[in-house]
């Protein structure tokens, strides 16, 4: 129940957000706001809440109309079910390989420099720091100038550095999944230190546990929960990271269409690519609060 109520309240609030160019600009909204943008025409700006109104109720309206769903682009229309599933399901496998990396990459590098003796884990840290500090645009751009110089060099392409004709993963899912990874790294690491000197930590020392036991079986378990609260800021930051990652390597995804949306296109866009996560993310939730003994009410309150 709590499910659905949430997902109606975060629906509601992706149609209020969708409309809200024609509150300040009226007209057509989105294409009346790249007009706005365009011509620098400031005076432009002011309060419409009637139209901003009708826009809301046009945009319910049509979203039961799938034969409305349609994106301009250089005076045309088109039909939204000719090209956005492909475009949607390439988005999604670069997300989610990036996403998937970045979770396996923090824990495997977490567990390694948890383990390792104290200069190595000075070593980390000065170098998580460096890579946390560094712009995304800068490590995006920076990877392609490496393959372009390697290339110069060798004449060997060791991977593209823009779409053309085919679907191109290897550099997209490094730069997307480079970030997120240092960010849950640094967190693991300060959330277990935090962990270390509380009394079960020494009771299982007591016992003769082995480092690794130790780690996984209480630190890394005790931390899981927290961690995983800050993987859902992860995916709202991996999304607009997707943004700048199909515009700088040309890929033609899913987020490239939101420069060709009015709201009705953004609306239907945001939720196919929110719904499915935030069940996802209930449901580990869910299964994460059962395994470990807490509830949501108990971690929030401390």
């Amino acid at each position: 129940m709590r499910f659905i109520r949430n997902l109606l309240i975060i629906l509601i609030g992706i149609i209020l957000i969708s409309s809200l160019p024609v509150l300040f600009y009226g007209g057509s909204g989105f294409q009346y706001l790249m007009e706005v943008l365009v011509a620098n025409n400031i005076s432009s700006i002011g309060f419409y809440p009637l139209e901003y109104g009708l826009a809301i109720v046009n945009v319910i309206k049509n979203l039961f109309q799938p034969e409305q769903w349609v994106i301009a682009s250089f005076g045309k229309e088109y039909s939204f079910f000719e090209f956005y599933p492909k475009r949607y399901f390439y988005s999604l496998k670069l997300f989610t390989l990036s996403f998937i990396i970045a979770i396996g990459a923090s824990f495997l590098v977490t567990m390694i420099v948890s383990l390792s003796p104290g200069w190595f884990k000075k070593v980390s840290n000065v170098t998580i720091d460096i890579l946390e500090s560094l712009p995304d645009v800068f490590i995006i751009v920076g990877l392609q100038l490496i393959v372009i110089f390697i290339y110069k060099a060798t004449g060997h392409l060791v991977a593209e550095v823009a779409m053309l004709n085919e679907e191109i993963y290897l550099l997209p899912v490094i730069c997307l999944s480079t970030v997120p990874s240092v960010f849950l790294i640094k967190t693991a690491l300060l959330l277990m230190r935090e962990e270390e000197p509380k009394p079960y930590m020494d009771l299982a020392r007591a016992k003769g546990l082995s480092r690794l036991r130790v780690l996984l079986a209480h630190n890394f378990r005790n931390v899981l929960f927290s961690l995983f609260y800050r993987s859902k800021i992860i995916f709202s930051f991996m999304l607009s990271n997707l943004f700048i990652i199909e515009r700088l390597f040309n890929i033609k995804g899913m987020m490239d269409l939101l420069l060709y949306s009015n709201q009705l296109i953004l609306v239907v866009v945001i939720c196919s690519v929110f719904i499915p996560f935030y069940t996802l993310f209930s449901i580990s939730e869910f299964f994460i609060m059962k395994k470990i003994g807490v509830r949501e009410e108990e971690f929030i309150n401390g």
